[in-house]
């Protein structure tokens, strides 16, 4: 059995993402020693010439789920599919997803989720740290008082409570509201997971309850569910493993290297960069605290 599938996506309008983690991926000899797999949502003809060079093999996503609408938005079976990506490369030990807005800056990341599965669990991040909550009261961007320090817990309830009531019931709602949530934007499974199958089920009862293409978005909760049926499966990995960009602006050492913006300011493995427009210039600090202009798209 092979050991190591990485799975990423994307369509023609976002190919500059998968282009700029292909070579945040490149740099790395043992990324080398995995199979790397795109999934094509609207890729051109010339990009997937391109990303060959790359991947083990390009795939057109299928629906593998009963709907009760039509498919209209590619980008769509990004979601869809991510429950069936062994299905689409069977005989791995070890599944990786990959959002294609990620840079890889240490391949530890990668190597750590490996070793997760090759225990039996599930390797995930929660969109959880301390500098999130500090970095968006520094700049301004709540409001004062309690609501202040916990304004991501406050999203999360309610838009998480919202739809765990709306696709499932009030009491899966309260049970599972408040947790942490934990990002379906990189994470490992092993190939003989179960939690492949109770996705799967979890996935399918929320898209037959309502007749729209929005249902498709709850990938992420179902998945969250399914863990949080059975905690002792998974390891919740630091932030520094999926670093939301859009929580907190990274900082950079002496080695140029993008870290996190506290104390003791650790390096970041891998950078999300989801809700971030990432052609855009960013002030970021460098290690002398000085403001610089800086482009997260890698030359």
């Amino acid at each position: 059995m092979n050991k190591v599938a990485i799975f990423t996506g994307s369509g023609s309008d976002f190919y500059f993402k998968i282009e700029n983690l292909i070579k945040s991926l490149k740099r790395f000899k043992f990324f080398y020693k995995a199979d790397l797999f795109i999934l094509d949502v609207g890729l051109k003809e010339e990009q997937k010439k391109k990303l060959s060079n790359y991947a083990k093999k390009i795939i057109t996503p299928i629906d593998n789920f009963k709907f009760n609408f039509i498919i209209k938005n590619k980008w769509s079976r990004l979601y869809s599919s991510r429950p069936f990506i062994k299905n689409y490369a069977p005989g791995y030990e070890t599944y990786i997803w990959i959002d294609s807005d990620i840079i890889v800056q240490k391949y530890q990341a990668l190597i750590d989720l490996e070793k997760i599965t090759r225990n039996g669990k599930l390797g995930i991040v929660a969109e959880s740290d301390n500098c999130y909550i500090s970095d968006a009261v520094l700049n301004n961007e709540i409001n004062d008082g309690y609501e202040k320090i916990y304004k991501n817990l406050y999203i999360r309830r309610g838009w998480t409570y919202k739809n765990l009531r709306k696709y499932f019931n009030e009491k899966t709602a309260e049970n599972y509201s408040s947790l942490p949530c934990l990002n379906a934007g990189l994470f490992a499974l092993p190939h003989d997971s179960h939690y492949w199958k109770l996705w799967i089920e979890l996935y399918q009862e929320a898209l037959l309850k309502f007749n729209d293409e929005t249902s498709v978005s709850m990938d992420q909760t179902t998945l969250n569910l399914a863990i949080y049926s059975n905690i002792k499966s998974t390891t919740i990995l630091d932030s520094k493993y999926n670093f939301l960009v859009k929580r907190a602006m990274p900082v950079l050492n002496k080695s140029n290297l993008y870290c996190k913006p506290n104390f003791p300011q650790e390096v970041i493995y891998c950078l999300h960069f989801t809700g971030i427009k990432m052609k855009r210039f960013y002030k970021l600090k460098n290690y002398n605290n000085k403001e610089i202009q800086k482009s997260f798209l890698l030359k």
